[in-house]
Parts: C-alpha cells; sequence; structure tokens
C-alpha cells in the first residue's frame, strides 16, 4: 500500500501543473466551482504581471512564490527565454532541483516547452543538466575528494555511517568511564543514552569529514562570551535595583499596610553590593567566589517582598520582578563557570570520537550528504581550477525551493556565478558576481526540512543580497477564493472576508506568522524578525476569480470552506474522518459535484496515526494509497505469511503455530487452536485431527500438505518463490481479485516481494528473512521507499505533510491536530548552535544559591534559540499542510483546547513551545470562536457525533437504534429466557483477564449519592480539606431512578489535578501543572470553585515537598514522575504507571503513590505497591530489598512506608480469582 516515486507522476491527485495557470493552455483549465471560480484566464493565455517580471528579469534575483502561484511554469518559460532571446544552449543552464520526483517532471515540463515553442533546441534536450542539487555536489566532490585522502568511488550512506558511529560510541565512552565529565553525565543518563546524544548525534548530525568542529574554539569563544554575559547581566540588575530604590525611597510611608511594613523590615537589613568582575582568569580557574559573594547580596534584594499592590509602588515592583529575572541569568553564568572542569573534561573525549568516527568515513568512503557536500564546497574555494571549469560549463543557474537549502549550498552557488576572472580562495560577494546568473526561487513559509539540514534564514538573506531582483508571485491559481481569504485570515491576520469594493485596511487579527505590519512595527523599535520566522505577504486573486465576485455572489463564495471537528477520542476522531468522506464520494461535494477518492488526501504530521485510518478505511471498503506503509503487520496477509515462514524456520514458534492456525490458510476455531496447543505435537501432526471438526480437519489436512511442501521448498528454493507460493496457492490473490473490500491488499504482494528480493539479493536465509520481517511489527516501524512497479489505484491518498509539498488535493483532510511530532523534546542535555557551538547542560555545585542547580547559561540560550526555530518550522508546516486545499479543508483533533494557556503564547514572538498544529492554529480558531456576533467567519465548528452505521448491501439487518429495539422487542415476545420456553441456559465460565493494572485492585466508590455521604464516618468526615468535599458533593446530580450516580466532579478528577501539581512540581521544567479540560469539566466553569483546587493541589505539593519524603525526592540525583511500566508474571501481563521513583543516597530506590483518600488505610494497597515493586525491581536489574515503597497521604501530609507488608511475590492467580 505504497505511492512510489515511478507512480508519483501519474498519482491521481492535481500536480503543480494544474496550479500554474494562467501559464498553461485553456484546454487545461480547470474549474473549482462551476460558475463562481475559474483557475485560468482562458481568454489569454499570457502569465501574469508577477510572472511576466519573473521570466524576463535580467539581473540575478530570488523570487518568492508562494503556494499556488505557478513557480514550475515561470521556471520553465524562463529556460525557454533563456535559449531564444539570450542566446543560451540547452546545456549552458543548470537548473537544480531538490529531490528527484521533482527533477522528473521539471525536465518533463521544461521539454514541453521547449518542444511547443522551439522545436530545434527540444532536439538538444538530451544534453540538458537539470538535476538534483545532491548530484551536482556529488560530481564536484568526486573531482575533489581526493585532495582531502577520499577516494572518488565514495558512496553516499548516511543510515550506514550512522549505524558505525553508533557501534562505536557505546565502547568508546565505556573504555573512558573514569571521566570526570562522563561519571558526571551517567548520573542523570545511562550509557547508551550519554552515548547517543553526546557522541552519535552531535557528530554525525554536525561534523563532517572535511569540517570538523573546532571544539577548542568553541569553548575560546564561550569563555569570552561568558565574561560579557557577567557585565551585561550585572550593569541591568544593579540599574533594577538603584531604580527600585530610588522610587521606594521617594514615596511617603506607609505604616498602614503589612506589605509596606513587612518591605521596610526587609530592606532595612540590605547593604547594596559592589559590582564584581568577572575575569578570564577566573573562568580559566572555574573560581566563582567573588561573583557569588555580589550574587548572594542581589538574591537577598530580589527576594524583597512585591510591593506591586501599593498604589505608588507598581513602577517600583516592576522593576524587582525585572531584576529577578536577570538573577536567574546570574545564577546560568555561575553554573556555567562552575562546570567547566566537566566541559573541559569531555571536549578532548569528542575530539578523539569525532576523529576516529571521520577517519572511518575517510577510509570506507560511506558518506553522508552534508560530508559530500562541504567535500564540494570546499573543492571549489580551495581549488580555483577546478571552479573555473565549472563556471565555464554554464551561462545561467536556476535553482528551484532554495528555501529547503542551507548556507553551504548558497556559497557553492555563488562560487559558481562569480566573474570569470575572479580565483581567490575565498567566497565571492555579492559585487563579484555576474550580474545575471542566478535566478532563485522558493517560498519562506514552505521550508519545513530544518531536521535535514535546511536554514531558511539563507533564502532570507538573498532578498537583501539582491534588492533589485526581489520578486515576489502572490497570485494564488490553486483554491477557491473563499479558501484564498481563509489564508490571508489565519496566516497574515487579515479580517475575514475581504471586502468586496473597499481598500480601507483593516487592523490585523491574531495571526500565525509575522505580517509586513509586524514587521514595519519592529523596525520603528529599531528591531527585525528573526531570521528563522517568515513573513506573510498577502495573497491575490486571479482576475478571472476576481472578476466572479459580485454583490450577488459574495455571500455565496465566501462561505465557509474550513471545516473544524473536534472530540475526545482519536478513535472517534479516526471513524468521523472516514464516515465524512464516504459521505462526500455517495453524495458529492458542494452542489453536488461527484468526488472520487482519488480527490481526497488525508495528511498527517508524523505516521503514528496512519495505521488507524488504513484500518477504518478498510473497515469501509474505501481504497486509498500511502507514500509509507505504516504498521505494515497490522494487515492480515503480511502476519499470516510471516507466521508461516516463521513456523518453517522455526517449528518451535507456538505463537507462529497458533496465528497460522487462526489464518485463513487453516482457518480453525479458538477452541480447536486450544486442544492443538494443549495436546503440545509437532506442527500439523496427524494426531491432532481428532480434536476437529469435519470442515476443520479437511483445512487442517490442506495447510499440513502446504506447510511439508513448503518445508521442503525452503531448502533450495528463494524467498520470492516461496512468496509466490503462499500468495497464489493460499488464495489471497484471488480474494483480492473479486472482494473490493480488500483490493487494497493486492498491493502487499508487491511490497513484501520486493522485501524478500532484497533480501535474497543479500543472501539472507529464511530465518533471517523472517526475523529481518519481524523488525517491522512495531507500529511504529515505516516501511518506505520501495522503489517496485505496481500500478497506482484510484484511492483516497495518505501521505505525511512533508510528502505532500508540490502536490494539491480538492479535498484535504488534517487529523489528529493535537499530536505532538516525533522527536518533539531534546530528552537529553546537549545542543548544537551555530551560535555558541556544543552546548551541555551540567550540574552546578551543591553550595550553589539556585534552586535550578541544572542549567548553565550557554545551554538555556541555545535551548530557547532551538524551541524558537522550531516553533517557525511548525507554523510554515501548518501552512504548507493548508495550502494543499483546492476547494474543502478538514481540520479536526481529539483533545481539548490546551489548558490554563493565553491563546497569545502561541503567536509569533512568544517563547511558548507549541508543540502541536492545533496550538499553530489556536489564536485564530479562538479568536473566531469569541466573537459569534460575526456576519462571516472562515470556519464552521463541529462537536463530532457518530451516527450509526448505514445500511450496507452485506448485511441482512440495518445496524440503527430503531432496529435493534424492535430486535429486542420481538426476542421478549418470544419469551426465550423463561425456564418454561424450553431453552437451554448455558453458563461459560469467566475469560480471564491477561493484561492487569495494579491500580484497579483495589475499589474506590465513585457513584455516591448525597445521602450516603451524610452516611460517611467520623473520620471521613473530620478528614482535612472539606472544601474538596464540599465541590464534589455539589457536582452529584439529582438521583431519576435506584442507579448509583457519579459526581461531575468526582475524588478521580481532584486526584488527576493533584497528581498534576506534584508531577510539575518535581519535572525539571517546572512547567505549569498539564490536566485536561475534561478533568475540570464538572466545575462548570466556576472560577471559583477552580481556584479553591488550585489552592488545595499547591497546599498538598508544598506540603509533600518540604516532608522528608518529599526532600529526599526533591535531591534525588535520578528521579521519574508518571513512570510507565509492564512485565510479565505468572502468564499475566503487568502493566501501569508509577506516580513517582527516585533514587536514595544510599543506592536504594523508594516508589511512591499519592493517595487523596479521606481515610488513611494502607492496607488496601498492599498488593498494587507490591507489584510497583515487582516492576521496578525487574526493569532495573535490582533485588527487591533496593525497593522500598510509601504511601503519601495528600490530605494529611504523611508518609506510611509499607515496604515490609510488600516484600513477598505476588501470587496472581490468587489474586485474580478473589
Amino acid at each position: 500500500m505504497t505511492t512510489l516515486r515511478i507512480f508519483q507522476l501519474a498519482a491521481a491527485v492535481t500536480t503543480k501543473q494544474s496550479a500554474d495557470e494562467p501559464l498553461q493552455s485553456a484546454e487545461k483549465t480547470k474549474t473549482i466551482k462551476e460558475g463562481l471560480i475559474t483557475m485560468a484566464d482562458t481568454k489569454k493565455n499570457i502569465p501574469d504581471e508577477f510572472q511576466s517580471a519573473a521570466i524576463k528579469a535580467k539581473k540575478n534575483s530570488v523570487v518568492s512564490a508562494g503556494a499556488g502561484s505557478g513557480k514550475t511554469s515561470v521556471l520553465s518559460q524562463r529556460f525557454l527565454d533563456l535559449v531564444q532571446n539570450r542566446n543560451c544552449n540547452v546545456d549552458e543552464i543548470l537548473t537544480l532541483t531538490f529531490t528527484k520526483k521533482a527533477t522528473i517532471e521539471m525536465s518533463s515540463r521544461i521539454y514541453d516547452v521547449l518542444k511547443k515553442n522551439s522545436p530545434e533546441k527540444a532536439a538538444d534536450f538530451y544534453k540538458a543538466n537539470i538535476k538534483t542539487l545532491d548530484a551536482y555536489c556529488n560530481s564536484v566532490a568526486k573531482a575533489g575528494s581526493h585532495f582531502y585522502g577520499i577516494s572518488p568511488d565514495f558512496t553516499q550512506d548516511k543510515e550506514t555511517a550512522q549505524r558505525k558511529i553508533q557501534e562505536m560510541a557505546l565502547p568508546f565512552i565505556l573504555k573512558h568511564r573514569d571521566n570526570p565529565a562522563i561519571k558526571a553525565l551517567v548520573k542523570t543518563n545511562d550509557y547508551a543514552e550519554t552515548a547517543q546524544a553526546i557522541f552519535v548525534d552531535v557528530i554525525a548530525n554536525n561534523s563532517t569529514v572535511v569540517t570538523p568542529i573546532d571544539f577548542d574554539a568553541d569553548l575560546s569563544r564561550q569563555k569570552q562570551l561568558i565574561i560579557k554575559a557577567w557585565d551585561e547581566n550585572q550593569k541591568k540588575i544593579f540599574s533594577d535595583m538603584d531604580n527600585f530604590l530610588g522610587l521606594w525611597n521617594s514615596v511617603p510611608e506607609n505604616p498602614g499596610s503589612s506589605i509596606y511594613v513587612k518591605a521596610q523590615e526587609y530592606l532595612r537589613d540590605f547593604t547594596k553590593p559592589y559590582k564584581t568582575e568577572l575575569t578570564l582568569t577566573a573562568v580559566e580557574n572555574h573560581s566563582t567566589e567573588e561573583i557569588e559573594e555580589t550574587f548572594s547580596t542581589l538574591a537577598y534584594f530580589c527576594n524583597t517582598p512585591k510591593v506591586g499592590r501599593l498604589k505608588n509602588l507598581k513602577e517600583a515592583n516592576e522593576y524587582l520582578i525585572s531584576a529577578a529575572e536577570t538573577l536567574k541569568i546570574l545564577q546560568q553564568i555561575i553554573t556555567y563557570v562552575q562546570s567547566l572542569d566537566i566541559i573541559e573534561a569531555l571536549f578532548p573525549l569528542l575530539k578523539e570520537f569525532q576523529k576516529a568516527a571521520n577517519d572511518f568515513k575517510r577510509q570506507s568512503g560511506i558518506l553522508s550528504f552534508k560530508d559530500i557536500s562541504d567535500i564540494a564546497l570546499k573543492t571549489l574555494i580551495e581549488h580555483p581550477e577546478i571552479r573555473k571549469i565549472e563556471k565555464q560549463k554554464y551561462k545561467a543557474i536556476m535553482i528551484d525551493e532554495f528555501q529547503d537549502n542551507n548556507q553551504t549550498q548558497r556559497d557553492m552557488l555563488f562560487l559558481l556565478a562569480e566573474k570569470q576572472d575572479r580565483m581567490d580562495k575565498s567566497v565571492p560577494s555579492v559585487d563579484e558576481l555576474e550580474e545575471e546568473k542566478l535566478f532563485f526561487v522558493g517560498d519562506e513559509k514552505q521550508s519545513i526540512y530544518r531536521f535535514r539540514g535546511a536554514d531558511v534564514s539563507v533564502f532570507r538573506k538573498l532578498s537583501e543580497d539582491f534588492k533589485d531582483g526581489n520578486l515576489q508571485m502572490s497570485t494564488n491559481y490553486r483554491s477557491h477564493q473563499s479558501l484564498i481569504a481563509s489564508f490571508n485570515t489565519i496566516f497574515g491576520g487579515i479580517p475575514f472576508p475581504p471586502a468586496l469594493n473597499s481598500t480601507e485596511k483593516k487592523d490585523l487579527q491574531p495571526s500565525v506568522f509575522y505580517t509586513e505590519q509586524n514587521e514595519e512595527e519592529l523596525k520603528k523599535e529599531g528591531l527585525s524578525i528573526p531570521e528563522y520566522e517568515a513573513v506573510y505577504h498577502e495573497v491575490t486573486l486571479s482576475k478571472s476569480a476576481k472578476e466572479q465576485i459580485t454583490a450577488e455572489t459574495y455571500k455565496d463564495i465566501y462561505q465557509p470552506h474550513i471545516h473544524l471537528a473536534f472530540t475526545d477520542d482519536s478513535e472517534t476522531e479516526a471513524e468521523w474522518v472516514v464516515q465524512k468522506i464516504k459521505a462526500l464520494i455517495e453524495n458529492g461535494a458542494d452542489e453536488n459535484k461527484k468526488v472520487s477518492p482519488g480527490d481526497i488526501a488525508i495528511l498527517f504530521r508524523s505516521y503514528e496515526s496512519q495505521a488507524l485510518y488504513e484500518r477504518i478505511l478498510l473497515k469501509h471498503g474505501i481504497p486509498y494509497n500511502t507514500e509509507t506503509v505504516k504498521g505494515f503487520f497490522s494487515d492480515g496477509p503480511v502476519n499470516d505469511i510471516f507466521s508461516f515462514l516463521r513456523l518453517c524456520a522455526y517449528p518451535y514458534d507456538t505463537l507462529s503455530y497458533a496465528q497460522l492456525l487462526r489464518s485463513p490458510f487453516v482457518n480453525l476455531s479458538i477452541t480447536e487452536v486450544n486442544a492443538i496447543l494443549i495436546k503440545n505435537k509437532e506442527p500439523f501432526s496427524s494426531e491432532n485431527e481428532s480434536l476437529l471438526s469435519p470442515d476443520g480437519c479437511l483445512h487442517y489436512k490442506k495447510a499440513a500438505e502446504l506447510f511439508i511442501e513448503l518445508k521442503n521448498k525452503c531448502r533450495t528454493a528463494s524467498l520470492t518463490e516461496l512468496i509466490d507460493t503462499l500468495w497464489y496457492e493460499a488464495g489471497y490473490r484471488y480474494e483480492t481479485l473479486w472482494n473490493t473490500q480488500v483490493s487494497m491488499y493486492s498491493k502487499l504482494y508487491d511490497l513484501i516481494f520486493e522485501f524478500a528480493r532484497k533480501c535474497e539479493s543479500e543472501n539472507m536465509s529464511v530465518a533471517a528473512f523472517v526475523d529481518e520481517l519481524r523488525n517491522y511489527k512495531d507500529d511504529r516501524k515505516k516501511l518506505e521507499d520501495m522503489d517496485i512497479p505496481i500500478v497506482q489505484h484510484e484511492g483516497v491518498h495518505l501521505m505525511s505533510i512533508h510528502k505532500s509539498k508540490g502536490l494539491e488535493f480538492e479535498i484535504v483532510f488534517i487529523p489528529v491536530t493535537n499530536k505532538k511530532g516525533m522527536a518533539e523534546k531534546n530528552t537529553l542535555p546537549v545542543y548544537f548552535s551555530k551560535n555558541y557551538g556544543f552546548t551541555i547542560n551540567t550540574v552546578a555545585t551543591e553550595d550553589s544559591h539556585s534552586d535550578n542547580k541544572n542549567i548553565n547559561y550557554f545551554f538555556t540560550l541555545a535551548e530557547k534559540e532551538n524551541i524558537q526555530k522550531e516553533n517557525a518550522e511548525l507554523r510554515r508546516l501548518t501552512y504548507v499542510a493548508l495550502t494543499r486545499a483546492v476547494n474543502s479543508l478538514y481540520i479536526s483533533k481529539s483533545k481539548e483546547d490546551p489548558a490554563n494557556i493565553s491563546p497569545e503564547k502561541f503567536t509569533p514572538g512568544n517563547e511558548e513551545r507549541l508543540s502541536t498544529i492545533y496550538n499553530t492554529l489556536f489564536p485564530v480558531i479562538n479568536f473566531y470562536k469569541e466573537k459569534e456576533e460575526l456576519n462571516f467567519c472562515p470556519f464552521t465548528f463541529e462537536d463530532i457525533e457518530l451516527n450509526d452505521e448505514p445500511e450496507s448491501s452485506l448485511k441482512h439487518r440495518r445496524n440503527t437504534q430503531e432496529a435493534k429495539y424492535m430486535l429486542l422487542e420481538d426476542i421478549k415476545k418470544l419469551d426465550v429466557y423463561s425456564e418454561t420456553s424450553g431453552t437451554k441456559i448455558l453458563s461459560l465460565d469467566k475469560v480471564q483477564p491477561r493484561y492487569i493494572l495494579p491500580s484497579q485492585l483495589y475499589h474506590e466508590e465513585e457513584n455516591l449519592s448525597r445521602e450516603q455521604f451524610s452516611e460517611l464516618s467520623e473520620q471521613e468526615k473530620a478528614a482535612p480539606y472539606k472544601e474538596i468535599d464540599e465541590i464534589i458533593i455539589q457536582s452529584i446530580p439529582e438521583k431519576k431512578s435506584d442507579s448509583p450516580v457519579r459526581p461531575r466532579f468526582s475524588f478521580t478528577d481532584f486526584g488527576t489535578i493533584a497528581h498534576s501539581f506534584l508531577e510539575s512540581a518535581l519535572s525539571p521544567e517546572k512547567n505549569l501543572p498539564k490536566y485536561s479540560n475534561k478533568d475540570i469539566i464538572g466545575l462548570e466553569n466556576s472560577r471559583t470553585k477552580l481556584e479553591t483546587v488550585t489552592k488545595a493541589c499547591n497546599k498538598m505539593t508544598d506540603a509533600f515537598l518540604n516532608s522528608p519524603l518529599g526532600q529526599k525526592a526533591v535531591n534525588a540525583e535520578w528521579k521519574k514522575c508518571e513512570y510507565e511500566f509492564k512485565y510479565h508474571a505468572d502468564g499475566y501481563i503487568i502493566h501501569g504507571t508509577m506516580d513517582l521513583i527516585f533514587k536514595n543516597s544510599d543506592g536504594t530506590y523508594t516508589v511512591v503513590d499519592y493517595k487523596t483518600n479521606q481515610t488513611i488505610k494502607p492496607e488496601m494497597y498492599y498488593n498494587q505497591l507490591s507489584a510497583y515493586k515487582e516492576a521496578a525491581s525487574q526493569m532495573l536489574g535490582l533485588p527487591a530489598e533496593k525497593i522500598k515503597c510509601s504511601l503519601f497521604y495528600l490530605r494529611y501530609g504523611k508518609e506510611v512506608d509499607i515496604t515490609e507488608k510488600c516484600s513477598k511475590p505476588l501470587d496472581w492467580k490468587s489474586i485474580i480469582t478473589m
């Protein structure tokens, strides 16, 4: 089920070609909505003014081409102009693209234009130099690699190079485990994690064979910067202090105010400190005594009681707050200096490991693209004779999608475009370039390959380099007018919809991107938009699209074409998406316009949810195509074939045998399979036949024959022959031909056959093949880049947003917008910044004044920079996703809005981590949610409520509530359950669960009536925090039957919130507590109740943190909150989550479970904590005696140590049957 490179060109999607009107012929004009919008000016087959300016540009130019603006056609027409009017031959134009797929499309488009307009030039097209930038770098690198000790027959294989570096890393740090830096790092992360993050990732992603990281230069630069940072921040805090004291002394005394008196008494003991200098000598000696003395006095000042409530001291309070923020920076500077001994011990190891890694690449010739790109650039800079040859080859260079490239590629292209007589060994300036050789095309809003090294700031700087050639293509020929207006609203803050005849500018609304207005406002303040951010320019309509908008059509055209849907459950969301697609296919879209599956795309940020959508599409019989096979084994045929082959290789694999007996190969019942497994004979033994029904026995015998045949073939036949045998002789092939509901499975044969062929070429045995195939059993594993010739079926397109770039679809669904991306969070303390070099978080000394001892200055700066760059790229990814839509766009999510966070936090310029696509859109969505009085809105809003599945031709009875009710009524009339009916009642044994959650081994009453609350024991009534009990009692609905009722806000809800406060307090980031709106919905939007709950949780948290147990947790060098586990015991799988586990100073570990109960009854939880103890023992590889168990009753602030009661091994079978 994959869309592969060969077939992407023929896929049933509208590619860039249809978006590039009006440069295409009138015959290819595409209508979006009959009578409303035509995407091309059919009368004038000519480029618009923006396109024409780009085609005819006579200077080095950079063209910003937005989505649907026609850039591919512009490049094609410019190629024609170069050969027709500028005396260029076909082979004298270097055209560079970002991907192989784009190269094929670009070649096709240019050839078509030449053939039609210049046939004589088209005859020479075989000489054309249209290639990827990768391919061009490769050719230059091969010419110069021998200068750097690398054989020209090198190969580009980043995965193999990185795998080898990974293999080297762990033995390397184990060899140096006595190094003080390694000792310090493995206190918080194990050896494998440290090896990966500190050595593998840094070296593999940032160092190349010819441009290694200069760690010594990084360290020297950091030392100079830290001295400067201390000086600047010390000046700032002294300024704030002076301003505060000046205002404090200028206001009249206010003895009637307790706040004033308290502050006055505090400041009476304060003596203003002297400024101290941080010297290079002090830094190099790791000495902080002098600056810490100043810091200590400043810290005292910053703890002055806040006086913001006093009328005359609000401004003074602002200075106090500012000083406290600066104090944090000073602490980070001290931390850095104190931890320099660790950094200085680590850097020589990194240098040694870097050399080993680069020596391997040099000797093996296995390089990454970054290696090859750097070799190419170094060759062109240091060898002018090679550069001269390359310069003379080309009169013009055109580069597509340049926003996805970086400084290395920019410098290389500048070298190719320099004046012919320049031979300096350096990158030329703009003035040293030929005047009209370079033509860059891109869109800063679509730069989404930062993880591959793309740097959008390079593209943005080109507009400064080529001020006279800075061009915009701002007309969108792709999308419906309403969508274009919505894009202007979402990304540019322009009110929706545009006024019909007015050019009056309205105030901007919240937007996803920075806008031109933001840019102007910042310039007035002497500031600028960060170079890694994109700036949105208003998109315009084509002439014909504008003509369709009249007073009569205005309201209809600007009906919302973006539909937002919300639910709490991901499966419900997926079901809704697929049902909506089914309805569109069956009923059509706007005005009954026919919709085929190929008109629809589902775009994912990551592949995590793809398997779920495939399953539900299959269930509804909707054909689909995927770019990547996700959850390969979630599809039956692969699992069945895997089981058969694995049993041939491993005859005693009981699990594979069981799967095979249940598969369509044999199709036995569960009872029959169990009977065979209990008998425990060799696979397909004839002794098992007596256990089977006649039909089962027949199937079993046929499968036995196939098994013997296949087992014999394994000795001589190839892997592909074995796959053929199973696919055809087992009948899968024929089932996929006649049964449309499983026709999508036919592509699995092509995939598994190609997979087998690849393994066969590596001389793999059957056993090795099934072991390799087994790697894809995990739903998170992807099977991709399988270049095989299969026929692309008409179907809904499932792909990542990255893969959709450059494509367009009539209808686009963007689900799971609440999901975070892959590798969202930096889990280990290291960043590599081009501003600060290699930065690693380190631990300060124990006598440091700050509670936040684990953050140093450069790591903080690099982390903030990284978060902002992540946010900027997520904004661009959101833009790419939305602008794929031609006519309609559906955006859904399965989670509540972000709790306790203002929408402004997610606008450009704020430091809040966006994390999700929905958060990116949240400020705009929230703006329109709160503006119900608006006549127009770019969105529709829907809370997902699934209807019963419509009647299917495959079912005999409608699956509706009415049909079910009628069936039950008919059964009642038959009285089939009465003793006189003759019906035999069968009693079935209870099936014991295989999965056990320890937290559910006890029962806590949730469904209590108001009367039952009054019957609580005296101890329960006397429990602290009665205000919480009162809120819960008030939330109990009135009883309307004898059934128990659950409080709208329950003890469980309160416990969840309290847990989130504790988790937040113990996390290194100290973020706000994270609980969902679902947990507080029972408070019925009462601010007073929420404040009461929050106050109680804060109080409980403080009590825990100040308790002896809490202090141990706070000071622990290793701790985990919400620590998930899973282990096997007595045939059961025990899984759950520990509230807290931490390492004690004596090497033991303590498991803590928080309780918000009204009574202290630890005996209820002995089994639960015993399970946690067993899990911790297995996961940490420690004897059970090393694990302590404690309950902490939050209402009472009391610890109960139940370690002794949890010392006996659990008998799970007895527990389950209790």
